[in-house]
C-alpha cells in the first residue's frame, strides 16, 4: 500500500479555504540559452567562428539534425569560437556534448575575448556521447565567457564532433525540479521524499507529509542580492488538510512576502515578487497545527532575479516597458502586448472569464493614515474591468470602468496599513472581459506641514554688504535640523517661491505672508511683482531697487513635505543681487545672512 492510502486510511480529507495567490498559468519556460545557434540546427555555423576545416554535419548531431565537426591538424590553433556575454559576479552552468572520431580537443572557457585568465580547462577524447558540464561563476571585470575548441597539439588529425552547447544562468534554487531523484538541496523531515507520483513536470516532484504539528515538512535557503528583485515560483497541490508557506529573510526571518495557508487540490501555480533585504531567503513549507497528517506535492521551484523596471516609489513596472508582467502577480489570461500600449511600446491585456476574479494585482508599501492618488490608462476592449484598493482584505474603494477608449483615471485612498494592494479584476458580467492598461502609477499625497517664524520675521530688507537693496532673498533650511539644506528663492509676494538649487533635495516653501510696511511713496498695490525674477535685466532690476528703498516686511513660509522635520528648524534669508556684466551675461552676488532674520520654524 502506497503511504497516500495510508494516510488516506488514518485521516478523512480535510478542505480548508485558504488563499491563494495566483492562478494557474503558463508551463514555465526553459531557460535561455545564451549561446547562440548552439544546437547548430540552423545547419551552418552562423554565430561562431570556425578554423580549419570544422562545418556542420548530421552525422555530429548528438540531438536534432545537426552537429558541428571540428578537425584540425594537430597543432594548438582554435577551431572553433564564440564570445558569449554575460554578467559580472554570476553564476553559470556550461553544458556541451561531445564525441572524438579521431583524438581529441581542448576546451578552454576563458574569461573574456583573448584573455589567459580561464575559467576552465579541459582535454577531450572520449569516443561516445559524454555530456560535458562546468560551473563558472564569473568576476567583477567579466563582460564575457570566451568558449574556444581547438587542438591538442598532437601533431595527429584530430576529429571531434560537438553539439548542444549551452550556457545558462545558475539556478538560485538547488534541485528545485527534484529530477535528481532525490530531495538533495532540502531539509525535509523524514517523511517527505522525491517520488515520480508527485510530479507537475519531468520525472519526479517532492511528496511532503507533515504530522499535523507546526514543524517543517521541507526548506531551503538561497543566497540573493539585497535590494534587487526576485520572482519566485513554484507548484502546489493539495492531497490532505494543506501547508503553510513562509517566505522570509534568512537571517531576521523577517516576511518577505504574504505565503499563507495553501489548501487547493488542483496543480497551482503561485508566484510571489520577493525583494530581500538581506543576502539569503528563506522559503519554508510547514504545517498548521491541525493535528492531522498532511500530504502534498511540490514541483518546479524557480527564484529568477527580475529586469530594472520602471518604479515611481509605489508601483513597479507601471508602464510595462520590460516587455513583461514581471512585478505583478498574473491570474487567467492576462498577456503583454504591443497593442496595448497607450505610450512605449507595451501594455497589459487583462482578460477575465466574466467572474470575479483577478486579472492582474500588484502590493506596494503604504503608510497607514496617508493619502494616495492611483493614475492609470485603461481602454475596454469588451466589457471592461473592475480596480480595486484592497488594504488588510478589505476594499478600501473599488470602480467600474469601461471606456471603450484610451482614458486616463484617477482613484484615490487613505491607506490603513503599511501594504495596500491594487487589484484589477472582473465584474462579474458573464462573459470574456478585456481591457487595456497602460501607465500605472502611485502618487502620495504629502501633507502640508505648516511652519510659523516665531522670531526674528521682521526685518529690512536693506543688505549692508551691498550698500543698497537685495532684490530677491534665498532661503536655507538648516542642514542641522533637516535632512539635507534646502534652498529655495523669494522673489516676489506671488504664491510660489522657485526651487533655488535642483540639485539638493529640494523642499518646496510658500510663501504666505504679506508686505506690512513699505515707503510711502511708493503704491505697493500697483507694483508687478511678478516681473521680479533673477533673469530680469538691470534695469528692472535698478527699478525696484529704487522703489523699494527702507521697505521692511514680515513673512510666514510653509514648508511641505520636509522628511524627519523637527521642532526648531532653522530658516535663514539670504539676499541676493542680479545683473548683466558687460558681456550681457547673468551674474548674481550674494550678501550675508540679513541680520535677525533667521527663525524657528514651529512645526505642526
Amino acid at each position: 500500500m502506497t503511504l497516500r492510502k495510508i494516510l488516506a486510511v488514518l485521516t478523512c480529507c480535510a478542505m480548508l479555504c485558504g488563499l491563494v495567490p495566483m492562478g494557474a498559468g503558463a508551463a514555465m519556460a526553459a531557460t535561455d540559452n545564451l549561446v547562440k545557434n548552439g544546437d547548430f540546427e540552423s545547419g551552418t555555423t552562423n554565430g561562431w567562428k570556425t578554423y580549419e576545416e570544422t562545418a556542420t554535419a548530421t552525422d555530429a548531431a548528438h540531438s536534432g539534425q545537426y552537429g558541428v565537426v571540428t578537425s584540425g591538424p594537430g597543432n594548438w590553433n582554435s577551431l572553433l569560437t564564440q564570445s558569449v556575454a554575460v554578467e559580472a559576479n554570476t553564476t553559470y552552468h556550461v553544458t556541451i556534448w561531445a564525441k572524438s572520431i579521431v583524438g581529441g580537443i581542448n576546451i578552454h572557457l576563458k574569461n573574456n575575448i583573448n584573455s589567459g585568465d580561464a575559467f576552465e580547462t579541459d582535454y577531450f577524447d572520449d569516443t561516445e556521447w559524454t555530456k560535458l558540464t562546468y560551473v563558472v561563476t564569473t568576476t567583477a571585470n567579466t563582460y564575457a565567457i570566451f568558449l574556444n575548441f581547438c587542438g591538442a597539439g598532437t601533431g595527429q588529425t584530430e576529429v571531434v564532433w560537438v553539439d548542444d552547447i549551452s550556457i545558462q544562468v545558475a539556478p538560485l534554487i538547488t534541485n528545485g525540479d527534484f529530477e535528481t531523484g532525490d530531495a538533495s538541496g532540502w531539509t525535509t523531515n523524514r517523511f517527505t521524499f522525491a517520488e515520480k507520483e508527485a510530479a507537475y513536470s519531468g520525472e519526479y516532484g517532492l511528496h511532503m507529509v507533515g504530522e499535523g504539528n507546526w514543524n517543517s515538512l521541507a526548506y531551503q535557503t538561497f543566497a540573493v542580492s539585497a535590494g534587487a528583485t526576485y520572482k519566485l515560483t513554484f507548484r502546489l497541490k493539495t492531497n490532505q488538510v494543506g501547508v503553510n508557506i513562509h517566505i522570509q529573510d534568512a537571517a531576521t526571518k523577517e516576511s518577505l512576502a504574504t505565503g499563507g495557508w495553501f489548501t487547493a487540490t488542483e496543480w497551482t501555480e503561485l508566484t510571489y515578487n520577493v525583494t530581500p533585504i538581506g543576502n539569503t531567503i528563506y522559503l519554508n513549507f510547514c504545517g498548521g497545527g491541525t493535528g492531522v497528517i498532511e500530504d502534498l506535492y511540490l514541483d518546479d521551484v524557480t527564484l529568477t532575479k527580475l529586469a530594472t523596471a520602471s518604479n515611481d516609489g509605489f508601483i513597479k513596472n507601471g508602464d510595462f516597458e520590460i516587455g513583461s508582467l514581471d512585478y505583478w502577480t498574473v491570474y487567467q489570461d492576462t498577456t503583454i502586448s504591443s497593442s496595448a500600449a497607450y505610450e512605449g511600446n507595451y501594455g497589459a491585456v487583462l482578460q477575465g472569464d466574466g467572474g470575479w476574479g483577478s486579472t492582474l494585482t500588484q502590493t506596494f508599501a503604504t503608510k497607514a493614515g496617508s493619502e494616495y492618488v492611483v493614475t492609470f490608462c485603461l481602454k475596454a476592449v469588451k466589457k471592461g474591468t473592475n480596480v480595486q484598493i484592497v488594504s488588510n482584505g478589505n476594499k478600501l474603494t473599488s470602480t467600474w470602468y469601461g471606456n471603450t477608449v484610451w482614458t486616463k483615471l484617477t482613484m484615490t485612498f487613505v491607506a490603513d496599513s503599511s501594504t495596500t494592494v491594487l487589484n484589477f479584476c472582473g465584474g462579474g458580467t458573464g462573459e470574456n472581459e478585456i481591457t487595456y492598461l497602460d501607465q500605472v502609477k502611485v502618487t502620495e499625497i504629502l501633507p502640508e506641514v505648516q511652519a510659523t517664524l516665531i522670531s526674528g520675521g521682521q526685518t529690512s530688507i536693506r543688505d549692508t554688504a551691498f550698500g543698497t537693496k537685495a532684490l530677491a532673498f534665498r532661503f536655507e533650511v538648516d542642514a542641522h535640523h533637516a535632512q539635507t539644506v534646502n534652498t529655495t528663492e523669494y522673489v516676489t509676494d506671488s504664491a510660489t517661491i522657485k526651487p533655488w538649487d535642483t540639485k539638493d533635495d529640494i523642499y518646496t516653501l510658500k510663501y504666505s505672508g504679506a508686505i506690512v510696511s513699505v515707503n510711502p511713496s511708493v503704491d505697493h498695490a500697483t507694483m508687478d511683482h511678478d516681473d521680479v525674477d533673477q533673469k530680469k535685466t538691470k534695469d528692472v532690476s535698478a527699478k525696484y531697487l529704487c522703489e523699494l528703498t527702507e521697505e521692511t516686511f514680515s513673512f510666514a513660509v510653509r514648508v511641505i513635505d520636509i522628511p524627519d522635520a523637527k521642532v526648531n528648524t532653522m530658516i535663514y534669508m539670504r539676499p541676493y543681487y542680479v545683473y548683466e556684466d558687460e558681456n550681457g551675461r547673468e551674474q548674481i552676488v550674494y550678501g550675508d545672512v540679513v541680520n535677525g532674520c533667521y527663525s524657528q520654524l514651529a512645526m505642526g
